[in-house]
């Protein structure tokens, strides 16, 4: 797949101010940076199982259930169109990859070896995501039910 670079506006959660971030989009994954000379990124998205939903220059990257794991600002509304489609695209891709594997079809897999790579840096830097937003569930998991 062809990797996708774009700059939009994070941060903004919990007083902090919006910082402008760069992302890249290669193979099931997309990439955070601090700056366009950043040689590492900060963290990266997996893309499987996410979608991806416009509001105007605002992304949204929600899980399947609705839950919104991130939010992105974007400079126009055409970039913001661009970058979902292409999230949108390549979670498909990855869903694929996903049930071949849990099949026990992962041989059949060809990627390119910048893709592999790719995936290797995804699985070390996922890790270092921003605290994602409390979900609706986790709300609800707090709720006394008395006589349940």
């Amino acid at each position: 797949s062809d990797a996708v670079l774009c700059s939009c506006f994070g941060g903004g959660g919990n007083g902090e101010p919006k910082k402008s971030r760069f992302m890249l989009i290669k193979g099931s994954s997309c990439f955070v940076f601090a700056s366009e000379e950043s040689t590492s990124p900060k963290y990266a998205i997996k893309l499987a199982f996410m979608k991806a939903e416009v509001h105007g220059t605002t992304v949204e990257l929600q899980t399947t259930l609705g839950d919104v794991e991130f939010r992105f600002a974007f400079d126009k509304a055409e970039i913001a169109e661009r970058f979902a489609g292409v999230v949108t695209e390549q979670a498909s891709i990855a869903e694929g990859d996903v049930a071949k594997k849990r099949l026990g079809h992962g041989h059949l897999l060809h990627k390119r070896a910048s893709t592999r790579y790719a995936d290797a840096i995804a699985d070390k830097k996922e890790k270092d995501q921003p605290e994602a937003p409390i979900t609706a569930a986790e709300v609800m998991n707090q709720v006394p039910m008395p006589g349940i």
